[in-house]
């Protein structure tokens, strides 16, 4: 424990670790305020409508006169009609009210024509207007530039870029990594092996952990000053692999700054324990970006068949937060966040856990190989 102490009173007089915190503070700041002038959330939603819009009206175009005495067409015009009403919509309880006449009315009804190729678009839409309904006018908004503080948290996340949300992980690897190299010059590494990795996994995790926790404060604390807390039962609705989770914006909030320094921490732990078996300072930041690399073709949609099934129980698919426990702000449901459902956000802490402990071990345990090898190589060099 001393040494683990040891380290983080050394660490924290780095300017790096200062300057890491403060970076990752403004790039939280940044998707709310770059937003505020060139998108809304209304226009997000009208934008979609009109699309669908669009699309209907062409369908409709292309029945001949002959066909328009026919059971489908009927349906297209009902479609076009409740359609319209969304569009025609001044207030927004006007507008959910009609978005959920519009999307019960699609998703039972088996004649509807779908822009969109699967059924979970316009289910997750109905549950969101469903739930929309229920928020009073004062907690609703239009924009980013009301968007109160405990929504902010996980809108801001999502928007960011998924390498910039590990900037805590990086800057805590490097300035560790930069005391435990100076030590070893300065001939103050005689410390038994299994202490000094554990007090730098100790150290690391502590680090990381409230680098991510200080960083939200200043976001919190600006949205707080001028929008208010904001209401914390306000409506999520999240997809995954055609399964729709409602969820609401505390849970969202929270769940956020948790896998926030959740994946931080687990992160430093890799970035730490592969230094400790390469002892190179690049190797471990090519192994993150792998790690990165990893996560986003997890993602991706077309290597579904490849991942499912065994995806759920790796850490990789657990590094996108947004797809993960959802964000506030949410209201464009086009395909599946990700391609396995996995609804409980307390299953992908187990799987960091039990993979940190497994990683641990794999690194103690080639540790010990290599010394044991380095014996047997000093020993046959003194026989011989």
């Amino acid at each position: 424990m001393w040494y683990c102490r040891s380290l983080i009173k050394t660490a924290i007089r780095q300017p790096l670790l200062w300057l890491a915190t403060c970076i990752f503070a403004a790039l939280l700041l940044i998707p709310v305020f770059t937003n505020l002038d060139i998108y809304s959330i209304n226009f997000a939603r009208n934008g979609v409508v009109s699309d669908e819009y669009d699309y209907l009206v062409k369908q409709a175009e292309s029945y001949g006169s002959d066909q328009r005495s026919s059971e489908s067409f009927k349906t297209l015009e009902k479609q076009i009609e409740l359609l319209g009403n969304i569009r025609l919509a001044t207030t927004s309880e006007q507008f959910y009210q009609a978005s959920l006449t519009y999307y019960s009315f699609v998703s039972s009804n088996n004649l509807a024509l779908r822009l969109y190729d699967n059924d979970f678009y316009y289910l997750a839409q109905k549950a969101f207007s469903q739930k929309m309904q229920q928020v009073p006018l004062s907690n609703q908004y239009e924009t980013e530039s009301k968007l109160p503080a405990i929504h902010s948290i996980s809108y801001s996340l999502n928007r960011l870029p998924i390498v910039l949300r590990f900037l805590p992980a990086i800057g805590t690897f490097i300035a560790l990594a930069q005391i435990t190299s100076r030590e070893k010059l300065l001939g103050k590494d005689q410390i038994p092996y299994l202490q000094r990795l554990s007090g730098c996994i100790g150290a690391s995790t502590i680090i990381a952990s409230s680098i991510c926790l200080c960083s939200y404060i200043p976001l919190l604390t600006i949205e707080l000053m001028h929008n208010g807390i904001g209401l914390a039962s306000y409506p999520v609705v999240l997809v995954q692999a055609g399964t729709i989770y409602t969820s609401n914006a505390l849970q969202c909030a929270v769940w956020s700054v948790i896998y926030t320094a959740v994946t931080n921490m687990f992160v430093s732990l890799v970035l730490i324990c592969a230094f400790s078996i390469t002892r190179k300072f690049l190797i471990p930041l090519v192994i993150f970006l792998l790690v990165i690399c990893s996560s986003i073709f997890a993602m991706d949609h077309s290597s579904h068949h490849l991942l499912l099934g065994w995806i759920e129980y790796l850490p990789i698919g657990y590094l996108d937060i947004g797809a993960i426990v959802g964000f506030v702000g949410d209201v464009q449901f086009f395909t599946n966040k990700i391609d396995y459902a996995q609804p409980q956000p307390l299953y992908g802490l187990l799987i960091f856990m039990l993979w940190a402990v497994l990683i641990i071990f794999i690194t103690i345990g080639i540790n010990k190989l290599r010394k044991l090898l380095q014996a047997d190589l000093v020993g046959e060099i003194k026989n011989a």
